[in-house]
């Protein structure tokens, strides 16, 4: 599974990227990536950028977590139909957020941005409300420790057939 991170976090460093650096470890003076259409055009994070639009062009499966694509960000919206537009391989999209899972206008909202992001063939692969079993000892759905937990125990239900 390749993991991309494309808005910088608690681990990205400002300067540069040591020979060590992990997505997942978080460092002392992290660098966060504002909303802004050139993103792709700095001196750290383009081997990034590269990256993720070699990967978003050939994936099978895309899962989007956490990710509510606002309308200030335009780069992403042009990045990920860019990116996407031409991979006749994918198969789905999914997307991982606490606020699709409730019935508020949050939810509707964020629906309603990655609708308009794509064509209509690209919508139909949208899936808004990932797997959730109804289990006391799963987590929050949206989250990422349900996308966690369906990739580490039922990865199938995301990379294959669901069960009835």
């Amino acid at each position: 599974i390749t993991y991309l991170k494309l808005h910088g976090s608690l681990n990205f460093p400002i300067s540069k990227f040591p020979d060590d650096w992990s997505p997942a470890t978080a460092l002392q003076d992290p660098w966060i990536i504002p909303p802004a259409f050139n993103k792709a055009h700095g001196t750290f994070e383009s081997p990034i950028w590269k990256g993720a639009l070699e990967a978003l062009r050939s994936c099978k499966q895309l899962i989007i977590c956490g990710y509510s694509l606002p309308t200030t960000d335009t780069y992403m919206q042009y990045f990920l139909k860019a990116a996407l537009g031409p991979n006749r391989e994918l198969q789905k999209i999914y997307v991982f957020d606490p606020e699709l899972f409730k019935d508020g206008e949050k939810g509707r909202e964020l629906r309603k941005r990655y609708g308009e992001c794509f064509s209509p063939q690209m919508q139909q692969r949208i899936e808004f409300k990932p797997y959730h079993f109804d289990n006391p000892a799963t987590p929050a759905p949206g989250t990422f420790a349900h996308m966690v937990s369906l990739l580490h125990e039922k990865e199938s239900i995301l990379f294959g057939v669901r069960p009835a």
